[in-house]
């Protein structure tokens, strides 16, 4: 069976196309344009906002560490 991509917004699979887009990777065009498809714009939201606390919380304790803290 081939896996056919529904067109229902999907929390993980805006997650997955988030992340990824976080970190300044992506793939095929084709893919890139299943998952606007995909997602929905208050995922993308509370996603992106939750990476960027996640991102700040990770250089805060790296700063602590360093400061010798």
């Amino acid at each position: 069976m081939q896996d056919v991509p529904s067109d229902k917004p999907s929390f993980l699979a805006t997650l997955r196309a988030v992340g990824w887009a976080f970190f300044g990777v992506r793939s095929e065009q084709r893919l890139f344009e299943q998952d606007l498809r995909r997602m929905s714009p208050g995922h993308v939201i509370v996603i992106g906002l939750l990476f960027a606390a996640v991102f700040i919380a990770v250089l805060l304790v790296i700063a602590h560490l360093a400061a010798g803290g």
